[in-house]
């Protein structure tokens, strides 16, 4: 960075507060139109941008704009279901990252169903790639389909869509959408109405349809314990039939079924 640079009023209101020192940024570019532009930043200890960078950012670019000029698709959508958030990545044909938004590391570690904690922190960098290198073969198998996922954390959807270069290189786009399905929205309503976690249970299971016999052997509880935990959830919500319990639900998860 210039004197000059330094002197100017971005380099003291906006990098100098974040302690950026050394800065590289492109144009990311789609058949000649402008998409917006990267930016990449170091701190004062680390070393400056060089040639070598330069050139590794000008070969990710053209893959940037392709990843960011395909529409996002409509999610293949159930009546069950709408996509609560998405992430992207750029991956070459080894499954190794080029480029990465900062919403597909976290969905990527949801859909595999591990959250990164410290004590796990050393197995992120190897499990990780291995999930998703296991997910890239399996939808370069069926291009057509989309992958679903389903963990702990709800359910994710990955689509492809391949990329390639005037150069004939070739490289995947990946998006992730994590889905908000029936069962997590009503239990998203049921907490938002205040019920206990045991009979946010008892009321989602309700919500679907599900009777007496069918929450006890679920629950592992007798069919008069079951009959009760059902009676609590109609009297906390002053409802009488299982279907208001539904319309509650999805109400106070702002959503309607």
């Amino acid at each position: 960075m210039t004197a000059a640079e330094r002197a100017g009023a971005y380099y003291q209101e906006v990098l100098a507060p974040l302690g950026v020192e050394h800065f590289l940024y492109a144009i990311v570019r789609h058949q000649g139109v402008a998409l917006g532009q990267l930016s990449l930043y170091r701190g004062p200890s680390a070393q400056p941008f060089s040639e070598a960078d330069e050139a590794t950012l000008a070969e990710v670019l053209h893959y940037l704009g392709e990843a960011l000029a395909v529409p996002t698709p409509t999610p293949a959508s159930a009546a069950q279901e709408h996509v609560v958030e998405e992430g992207l990545a750029v991956l070459d044909e080894q499954g190794r990252e080029l480029f990465a938004d900062a919403h597909w590391p976290r969905l990527v570690r949801l859909a595999q169903g591990d959250v990164l904690t410290p004590a796990r922190a050393h197995e992120d960098a190897e499990r990780l790639p291995r999930f998703v290198a296991s997910l890239l073969a399996a939808i370069v198998a069926s291009p057509q389909a989309v992958h679903r996922v389903d963990s702990a954390w709800g359910q994710f959807a990955f689509r492809r869509h391949h990329l390639s270069s005037a150069q004939g290189a070739a490289a995947t786009a990946l998006l992730v959408s994590r889905l908000s399905v029936e069962p997590l929205r009503l239990a998203e309503g049921a907490a938002a109405l205040g019920l206990s976690p045991q009979q946010r249970e008892v009321a989602v299971m309700m919500a679907q349809g599900h009777s007496n016999q069918a929450i006890a052997e679920h629950m592992g509880v007798s069919l008069n314990t079951a009959s009760y935990h059902v009676k609590q959830v109609f009297q906390r919500l002053d409802v009488h039939e299982r279907t208001a319990v539904a319309k509650l639900l999805a109400q106070a998860a702002g959503t309607q079924l």
